[in-house]
């Protein structure tokens, strides 16, 4: 569905065969560059840093100035990009509220895999 106002550029990565390994769907919000959505065939591969400094080239002429990425902080692509492409974790900006509806529902477990920390959960 089609959103008013927003806009998304999708960039690509093919390899030799014409096969896509890695694509990125960005949105603008003021000054930042929103990286809403991010699919790797092979997350360590190299796709991931060609991807990236593709969008930054083609964004540098614009009013863009911050990428950022959603990522669980402790998942792979979160170590990958602070430890090889100098991407730095930022605070949230989200508070969630969890109201359990069934009392036998395990509030706590659920709340330990739970990784949600941006507030412009409104881009998608």
């Amino acid at each position: 569905a089609r959103r008013p106002n927003a806009g998304y550029r999708l960039f690509r990565v093919i390899d030799p065969r014409a096969r896509e390994v890695a694509y990125a769907v960005v949105r603008g919000v003021g000054t930042r560059a929103l990286l809403v959505d991010l699919e790797l065939v092979d997350e360590e591969s190299g796709a991931l840093g060609d991807l990236l400094h593709f969008i930054a080239d083609e964004l540098r002429p614009s009013e863009l100035k911050t990428l950022e990425i959603r990522a669980s902080r402790t998942s792979r692509l979160a170590t990958r990009l602070s430890e090889e492409l100098s991407f730095t974790p930022i605070a949230s900006d989200t508070c969630l509220t969890f109201i359990p509806v069934a009392p036998s529902f395990d509030l706590a477990e659920a709340l330990g895999r739970f990784d949600y920390r941006y507030g412009d959960a409104d881009i998608f």
